[in-house]
């Protein structure tokens, strides 16, 4: 192999990886979600505070004794569950996604508190901000 076709391979393979976000510089997108039980009347805010790119007309206790489920609404998944996690401690969950539609749920035990899905559009290289409420009963 010549010198100059050697240089040349090398520069194609690079240029392919730039425009195909190979080498690791493309973010991850997704979701980056909190769990909150709205209970009654009581308005109270989340403690500790959630941060600034939920908002600030945030009312609920941060709510760990769920699974989210992440419904595909767009893409080749539509319509198929593509993900479950518990959150943590604090309400807290994140998971990476494909940009697309979805619906996020929590899995509520028997006779717990009555789930609202959220829905929320992912980005290419964002991590969404959600918030996924329950209702207590």
């Amino acid at each position: 192999m010549t010198y100059r076709r050697a240089v040349l391979l090398v520069s194609a393979f690079v240029l392919t990886a730039m425009m195909t976000g190979c080498g690791g510089s493309q973010k991850p997108s997704g979701v980056l979600g909190v769990v909150l039980l709205q209970a009654g009347p009581m308005a109270v805010s989340p403690s500790p505070p959630l941060p600034a790119e939920f908002g600030t007309k945030i009312e609920g206790f941060r709510y760990r004794f769920v699974v989210v489920q992440v419904k595909a609404m767009s893409g080749a998944k539509a319509g198929q569950v593509v993900a479950r996690m518990k959150p943590d401690a604090q309400g807290a969950f994140k998971v990476d996604l494909p940009p697309g539609d979805y619906v996020l749920k929590a899995l509520v035990p028997k006779n717990g508190p009555y789930p609202r899905p959220t829905s929320v559009s992912v980005r290419k290289g964002r991590q969404t901000p959600v918030i996924v409420y329950v209702e207590g009963k």
